[in-house]
């Protein structure tokens, strides 16, 4: 689960659909051209703990951690204010140079 802007859906929908074993093999043929979508994780996620607490952070990239409250008493849905908050954080990336 996540949020993601309306805006950026539509920007996603218009272009030519690729799958995720053509990005790979895009990347294998392509030595120059590397893959940093785990360095772009690792960022997204420094960048909101200005927005969101680490277990909503975790929740939000699907890692759901073996602590007792991770696993009993974590319910996103009593946080009214995720969603606007994250936003927040995503409105804040987009302006960084």
């Amino acid at each position: 689960m996540s949020y993601i802007p309306k805006k950026l859906i539509h920007k996603i929908g218009k272009n030519k659909k690729i799958s995720s074993y053509q990005i790979g093999n895009w990347f294998s043929r392509n030595r120059e051209l590397k893959s940093r979508f785990s360095d772009i994780r690792e960022y997204w996620a420094t960048f909101m703990t200005k927005y969101l607490n680490l277990a909503e952070i975790d929740f939000l990239q699907g890692r759901v951690s073996a602590s007792v409250f991770m696993r009993n008493y974590f319910n996103p849905e009593l946080i009214d204010d995720l969603k606007e908050r994250v936003f927040k954080g995503i409105s804040k990336i987009r302006k960084i140079p």
